[in-house]
């Protein structure tokens, strides 16, 4: 037996996953070139007797192996690792295995597991199928593909002649990448929560909060820090009515997804919100991304955290997710100057530090969907993690910023990963804006003829703000996007 703890075939699966990515990459490479599809079942009936792949009915579960009969495999494998020409043999066995039982109700029985909780109604967390994921280094996970998938498309995995492309429904995702562990939880809906079908588009609805700001703040010029003050009660009142009446208007579009921008909002705007959709009859969307909030975690060491509650339809908590990213605010010195007499320029830090978690939120007919905070898409790593690893089809990104060139071209990257990207920016965050300024951009990187499409400042001043906000249809085919609807109130 390996030294890993193996219990059932997702264990096993994730073994064979870890002992093929800790290969060399060319040798990875060379697995695959060397791999022959026809081969497979011949090749592994042949090794192991027990196995039978032209049977009537595929197993339903992942725990169909016995004990003794994973014994039997894993002394296979430690054989085949000790010579080059039967390595090949390993990933014929891990594609095997990945085709041999039902995915759907091994799948669903999972979500009984005691490795999965139910966190919501209809909506489970759980961190991998595989109870080993600390020991193997790594998490297997489900892959559900977006109903507008383009036909005969070549993943990047594919075109690097990477092995685990073979696998049909499951992404091997590596806990370390670059240099930091990234703490993953993924969240599945089911289809009671989120439904999507063929011919029918995934609606997001984006809104820009309003014009009005809702919170204070200074620069430190001693320890080049960027300080939220207070947010002002009234401002965060006025807020929560613009939050409740976009909520109302998504439910009327029947929509699936809301974001909001990030910095607007209060821990009290949340937990009310939270309480109004508990309250109401009606039927809103599952997943909303509410505005994020920044608050002090330690005076001592002066760190906030900037962090969002993500919410379903009822007021449920599904999950929250903390900045990873600092910006950066240039401000001019106080007390020094340049060589010409002139202030210096000083780089004022936004104070939080990252937890290295990420959450994932998978969809069948949609994918997965990553959701990120503003300058958290300067992160190079963490954005490489999300489109090249795990492999998001859509981005949701909140944002509270004055410039947007270096956002829009950074969110470029989701093109080669056929990632549709969803930025909503705070009109406030503009000090003077013009109806040139942005306020929700849609991506459309995942369809064909990928294009940006801009929703821009309605124009409104503060006390005539009525907030608005973006429709967005994600086509359920692969043809070119629509562009949004704006809808001001």
């Amino acid at each position: 037996m390996p030294e890993v703890q193996i219990d059932n075939v997702y264990d096993l699966l994730a073994w064979l996953c870890a002992i093929i990515a800790a290969l060399p990459l060319d040798e990875q490479q060379s697995l695959t070139r060397e791999y022959e599809l026809a081969q497979k079942t011949r090749l592994i009936e042949r090794e192991f007797d027990f196995f039978d792949m032209k049977g009537p009915d595929k197993e339903k579960t992942y725990e169909f192996l016995s004990r003794e009969q994973i014994k039997v495999i894993c002394e296979k494998v430690n054989h085949w690792r000790q010579t080059n020409s039967a390595k090949v043999y390993i990933l014929y066995l891990l594609t095997y295995l990945a085709g041999y039982f039902d995915f759907d109700k091994a799948f669903a029985h999972f979500l009984t597991d005691k490795l999965c909780e139910e966190v919501a109604v209809e909506t489970w967390s759980f961190v991998a199928l595989n109870s080993n994921y600390d020991e193997v280094g790594g998490a297997l996970i489900p892959k559900f593909k977006p109903i507008w998938e383009k036909k005969n498309i070549r993943t990047p995995q594919e075109l690097n002649c990477s092995p685990f492309a073979l696998l049909t429904n499951y992404f091997w995702i590596p806990i370390k990448f670059g240099e930091e562990e990234w703490k993953v939880t993924h969240f599945y809906f089911s289809k009671r929560a989120i439904a999507i079908y063929k011919n029918e588009p995934l609606i997001v609805i984006a809104s820009p909060g309003q014009r009005e700001n809702t919170f204070s703040y200074h620069c430190d010029e001693e320890i080049k820090r960027f300080i939220i003050d207070r947010y002002n009660g009234e401002a965060c009142g006025r807020l929560q009515d613009k939050i409740k009446q976009v909520l109302e208007s998504a439910a009327r579009q029947n929509a699936h997804i809301v974001l909001f921008p990030e910095m607007l909002g209060t821990i009290e705007i949340q937990e009310n919100i939270c309480q109004y959709l508990s309250e109401s009859n009606n039927e809103y969307p599952a997943l909303i991304c509410l505005p994020s909030t920044e608050f002090s975690i330690s005076k001592e060491r002066r760190t906030y955290c900037n962090t969002t509650f993500v919410i379903n339809g009822s007021g449920e908590k599904i999950a929250e997710y903390h900045k990873q990213h600092p910006f950066c605010l240039d401000g001019e010195s106080k007390t020094k100057t340049d060589e010409k007499g002139n202030p210096s320029i000083v780089h004022y830090y936004e104070p939080i530090k990252p937890d290295w978690k990420i959450n994932i939120f998978h969809v069948e007919g949609v994918g997965r969907i990553g959701l990120v905070i503003c300058a958290d898409v300067f992160h190079e790593e963490m954005v490489d993690y999300l489109f090249r690893v795990l492999q998001v089809n859509v981005l949701l990104v909140m944002a509270y910023t004055k410039g947007t060139d270096a956002f829009f071209r950074a969110l470029d990257m989701a093109s080669n990963a056929y990632c549709d990207v969803i930025w909503c920016n705070a009109c406030a965050s503009y000090e003077k804006p013009t109806e040139e300024n942005p306020v929700v951009v849609y991506f459309s990187f995942g369809h064909k003829q990928q294009r940006r499409y801009y929703c821009k400042y309605c124009g409104k001043s503060e006390d005539k703000c009525g907030s608005c906000m973006a429709v967005i249809k994600i086509a359920a085919e692969y043809r070119r996007a629509e562009e949004p609807d704006f809808i001001p109130f």
